[in-house]
Protein backbone atom coordinates (compact mmCIF):
# COMPACT_ATOMS: atom_id res chain seq x y z
CA UNK A 1 0.00 0.00 0.00
CA UNK A 2 1.40 3.40 -1.05
CA UNK A 3 -1.20 6.00 -0.09
CA UNK A 4 -0.93 9.65 -1.04
CA UNK A 5 -2.39 12.33 1.21
CA UNK A 6 -2.82 15.99 0.29
CA UNK A 7 -4.23 18.75 2.46
CA UNK A 8 -7.51 19.72 0.82
CA UNK A 9 -9.25 22.40 2.89
CA UNK A 10 -8.72 24.76 5.78
CA UNK A 11 -11.79 26.14 7.57
CA UNK A 12 -11.98 28.39 10.61
CA UNK A 13 -15.28 28.79 12.44
CA UNK A 14 -16.09 31.46 15.02
CA UNK A 15 -18.87 30.75 17.50
CA UNK A 16 -21.09 33.57 18.72
CA UNK A 17 -24.78 33.65 19.69
CA UNK A 18 -27.44 35.55 17.76
CA UNK A 19 -25.45 36.32 14.62
CA UNK A 20 -27.42 38.05 11.88
CA UNK A 21 -26.82 36.26 8.56
CA UNK A 22 -28.36 39.12 6.57
CA UNK A 23 -25.31 41.27 7.41
CA UNK A 24 -23.05 39.01 5.36
CA UNK A 25 -23.36 40.57 1.92
CA UNK A 26 -20.66 40.75 -0.74
CA UNK A 27 -20.75 44.55 -0.47
CA UNK A 28 -20.24 44.47 3.30
CA UNK A 29 -17.28 42.09 2.96
CA UNK A 30 -15.67 44.35 0.35
CA UNK A 31 -16.44 47.81 1.76
CA UNK A 32 -15.39 46.84 5.29
CA UNK A 33 -12.01 45.72 3.98
CA UNK A 34 -12.48 42.07 4.92
CA UNK A 35 -12.25 40.87 1.32
CA UNK A 36 -9.97 42.50 -1.32
CA UNK A 37 -11.82 44.57 -3.91
CA UNK A 38 -10.48 42.51 -6.83
CA UNK A 39 -11.95 39.19 -5.66
CA UNK A 40 -14.62 37.83 -8.00
CA UNK A 41 -17.79 36.03 -6.96
CA UNK A 42 -18.02 32.41 -8.09
CA UNK A 43 -21.83 32.46 -8.03
CA UNK A 44 -24.73 34.51 -6.77
CA UNK A 45 -24.58 34.74 -2.93
CA UNK A 46 -27.23 33.05 -0.77
CA UNK A 47 -28.81 35.40 1.75
CA UNK A 48 -31.77 34.86 4.07
CA UNK A 49 -32.71 35.12 7.73
CA UNK A 50 -31.32 31.67 8.55
CA UNK A 51 -28.03 31.60 6.67
CA UNK A 52 -25.77 33.41 4.23
CA UNK A 53 -23.08 32.07 1.91
CA UNK A 54 -20.63 33.94 -0.32
CA UNK A 55 -18.23 32.05 -2.61
CA UNK A 56 -15.26 33.44 -4.53
CA UNK A 57 -13.45 32.15 -7.62
CA UNK A 58 -10.18 31.68 -5.66
CA UNK A 59 -11.74 28.90 -3.56
CA UNK A 60 -12.63 30.98 -0.49
CA UNK A 61 -16.13 30.53 0.97
CA UNK A 62 -17.70 32.52 3.80
CA UNK A 63 -20.92 31.39 5.47
CA UNK A 64 -22.95 32.51 8.47
CA UNK A 65 -25.61 30.71 10.46
CA UNK A 66 -27.31 31.90 13.62
CA UNK A 67 -24.48 30.87 15.94
CA UNK A 68 -21.34 30.62 13.80
CA UNK A 69 -19.47 32.18 10.89
CA UNK A 70 -17.16 29.93 8.88
CA UNK A 71 -14.34 30.86 6.51
CA UNK A 72 -13.14 27.97 4.33
CA UNK A 73 -10.58 27.70 1.57
CA UNK A 74 -9.36 25.05 -0.84
CA UNK A 75 -5.61 25.07 -0.18
CA UNK A 76 -4.60 21.97 -2.12
CA UNK A 77 -2.46 23.81 -4.67
CA UNK A 78 -1.55 26.87 -2.58
CA UNK A 79 1.61 27.87 -0.77
CA UNK A 80 0.99 28.39 2.94
CA UNK A 81 2.00 32.06 2.61
CA UNK A 82 -0.91 32.68 0.24
CA UNK A 83 -3.64 31.10 2.40
CA UNK A 84 -6.21 33.83 3.05
CA UNK A 85 -8.64 32.44 5.63
CA UNK A 86 -6.76 33.26 8.90
CA UNK A 87 -6.38 36.90 7.87
CA UNK A 88 -10.04 37.11 6.82
CA UNK A 89 -11.12 35.81 10.24
CA UNK A 90 -9.19 38.55 12.05
CA UNK A 91 -10.48 41.25 9.69
CA UNK A 92 -14.06 40.08 10.18
CA UNK A 93 -13.77 40.19 13.97
CA UNK A 94 -12.17 43.65 13.86
CA UNK A 95 -15.06 44.85 11.69
CA UNK A 96 -17.62 43.38 14.13
CA UNK A 97 -15.87 43.43 17.52
CA UNK A 98 -18.98 43.65 19.68
CA UNK A 99 -20.38 40.18 18.95
CA UNK A 100 -20.15 37.89 21.96
CA UNK A 101 -17.52 35.55 20.52
CA UNK A 102 -17.29 32.36 22.57
CA UNK A 103 -15.05 29.99 20.66
CA UNK A 104 -13.06 29.29 17.53
CA UNK A 105 -12.45 26.03 15.69
CA UNK A 106 -9.69 25.10 13.22
CA UNK A 107 -10.82 22.50 10.70
CA UNK A 108 -8.37 20.72 8.38
CA UNK A 109 -9.31 18.01 5.90
CA UNK A 110 -7.33 15.84 3.53
CA UNK A 111 -8.09 13.02 1.12
CA UNK A 112 -6.08 9.84 1.24
CA UNK A 113 -6.17 7.97 -2.08
CA UNK A 114 -4.78 4.62 -3.25
CA UNK A 115 -3.17 4.69 -6.68
CA UNK A 116 -3.89 1.61 -8.78
CA UNK A 117 -6.08 -0.09 -6.15
CA UNK A 118 -9.77 -0.98 -6.28
CA UNK A 119 -12.71 0.99 -4.99
CA UNK A 120 -12.86 -1.15 -1.84
CA UNK A 121 -9.28 -0.18 -0.79
CA UNK A 122 -10.33 2.72 1.48
CA UNK A 123 -13.00 0.62 3.21
CA UNK A 124 -10.53 -2.22 3.70
CA UNK A 125 -7.95 0.21 5.08
CA UNK A 126 -10.34 1.41 7.78
CA UNK A 127 -11.84 -1.99 8.57
CA UNK A 128 -8.72 -4.14 8.36
CA UNK A 129 -5.79 -1.80 9.08
CA UNK A 130 -7.18 0.66 11.62
CA UNK A 131 -9.62 -1.74 13.29
CA UNK A 132 -8.96 -5.17 14.73
CA UNK A 133 -10.27 -8.10 12.67
CA UNK A 134 -13.26 -9.96 14.03
CA UNK A 135 -16.58 -11.57 13.29
CA UNK A 136 -18.19 -8.13 13.02
CA UNK A 137 -16.59 -7.81 9.58
CA UNK A 138 -18.41 -10.91 8.36
CA UNK A 139 -21.95 -9.73 9.13
CA UNK A 140 -24.22 -9.96 6.09
CA UNK A 141 -22.87 -10.14 2.56
CA UNK A 142 -20.33 -7.32 2.86
CA UNK A 143 -19.32 -4.25 4.83
CA UNK A 144 -20.63 -1.29 2.80
CA UNK A 145 -19.00 1.72 4.47
CA UNK A 146 -16.63 2.43 7.35
CA UNK A 147 -16.17 5.46 9.63
CA UNK A 148 -13.99 6.01 12.69
CA UNK A 149 -14.36 8.88 15.18
CA UNK A 150 -11.49 9.65 17.56
CA UNK A 151 -10.92 12.34 20.19
CA UNK A 152 -7.48 13.18 21.56
CA UNK A 153 -6.37 15.39 24.45
CA UNK A 154 -3.34 17.35 23.26
CA UNK A 155 -1.13 19.82 25.08
CA UNK A 156 -2.96 22.82 23.57
CA UNK A 157 -6.43 21.31 23.84
CA UNK A 158 -8.69 18.75 22.23
CA UNK A 159 -8.35 17.30 18.74
CA UNK A 160 -11.21 15.44 17.07
CA UNK A 161 -10.55 13.24 14.06
CA UNK A 162 -13.12 11.63 11.78
CA UNK A 163 -11.96 9.05 9.21
CA UNK A 164 -14.43 8.30 6.41
CA UNK A 165 -14.63 5.99 3.42
CA UNK A 166 -15.73 8.37 0.61
CA UNK A 167 -16.12 8.62 -3.15
CA UNK A 168 -14.48 11.58 -4.91
CA UNK A 169 -15.38 12.92 -8.34
CA UNK A 170 -12.26 13.77 -10.36
CA UNK A 171 -11.89 16.56 -12.93
CA UNK A 172 -12.80 14.18 -15.77
CA UNK A 173 -15.91 13.14 -13.79
CA UNK A 174 -14.53 9.68 -13.06
CA UNK A 175 -14.96 8.30 -9.50
CA UNK A 176 -12.06 7.86 -7.08
CA UNK A 177 -12.41 5.93 -3.82
CA UNK A 178 -10.62 7.65 -0.94
CA UNK A 179 -10.31 8.01 2.81
CA UNK A 180 -11.16 11.44 4.22
CA UNK A 181 -9.34 12.62 7.34
CA UNK A 182 -11.31 15.48 8.92
CA UNK A 183 -9.47 17.10 11.83
CA UNK A 184 -10.98 19.64 14.21
CA UNK A 185 -9.27 21.72 16.91
CA UNK A 186 -11.96 23.40 19.10
CA UNK A 187 -10.95 26.27 21.36
CA UNK A 188 -12.99 28.09 23.99
CA UNK A 189 -12.01 31.75 24.21
CA UNK A 190 -10.47 32.73 27.53
CA UNK A 191 -10.01 36.14 29.11
CA UNK A 192 -11.45 38.32 31.85
CA UNK A 193 -12.79 40.95 29.45
CA UNK A 194 -14.25 41.10 25.92
CA UNK A 195 -11.05 42.68 24.61
CA UNK A 196 -8.84 39.95 26.11
CA UNK A 197 -11.08 37.28 24.56
CA UNK A 198 -10.66 38.99 21.19
CA UNK A 199 -6.88 38.92 21.62
CA UNK A 200 -7.12 35.21 22.43
CA UNK A 201 -9.18 34.69 19.25
CA UNK A 202 -6.57 36.52 17.13
CA UNK A 203 -3.77 34.47 18.66
CA UNK A 204 -5.52 31.17 17.92
CA UNK A 205 -6.26 32.18 14.32
CA UNK A 206 -2.65 33.33 13.84
CA UNK A 207 -1.40 29.96 15.15
CA UNK A 208 -3.24 27.95 12.48
CA UNK A 209 0.07 26.66 11.11
CA UNK A 210 0.82 25.09 14.48
CA UNK A 211 -2.47 23.20 14.27
CA UNK A 212 -1.71 22.22 10.67
CA UNK A 213 1.66 20.79 11.72
CA UNK A 214 0.03 18.91 14.61
CA UNK A 215 -2.52 17.51 12.16
CA UNK A 216 0.26 16.47 9.78
CA UNK A 217 2.15 14.61 12.49
CA UNK A 218 -0.94 12.77 13.67
CA UNK A 219 -1.99 11.73 10.16
CA UNK A 220 1.59 10.63 9.42
CA UNK A 221 1.17 8.05 12.19
CA UNK A 222 -1.88 6.62 10.38
CA UNK A 223 0.21 6.42 7.21
CA UNK A 224 2.88 4.45 9.05
CA UNK A 225 5.33 7.37 8.86
CA UNK A 226 5.63 8.29 12.51
CA UNK A 227 7.83 11.34 13.01
CA UNK A 228 8.04 12.15 9.30
CA UNK A 229 4.91 14.23 8.72
CA UNK A 230 4.96 13.44 5.00
CA UNK A 231 1.78 15.19 3.99
CA UNK A 232 1.62 17.49 0.97
CA UNK A 233 0.25 20.98 1.58
CA UNK A 234 1.37 22.88 -1.48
Amino acid sequence: MNPTLEIEELAISIVAPKLNPTLLTADFLQYSGIVPSDWQLAREPVLNAQMAHVAYTNGVNISVQLNAVTFSENIKAKALESVAVPSLVCKYVRALPNASYQGIGINISAFFTFEGEGEDAPRNYIAKTLLAPGAWQEVGQELKTATVNLAYSLERGQFNLKIDDVQLRLADNSPQAAVLFSGYFPYELVGDSPSSKLENLYAIADNWRGDLEEYRQIIAIFLGRRGEGKVKSE
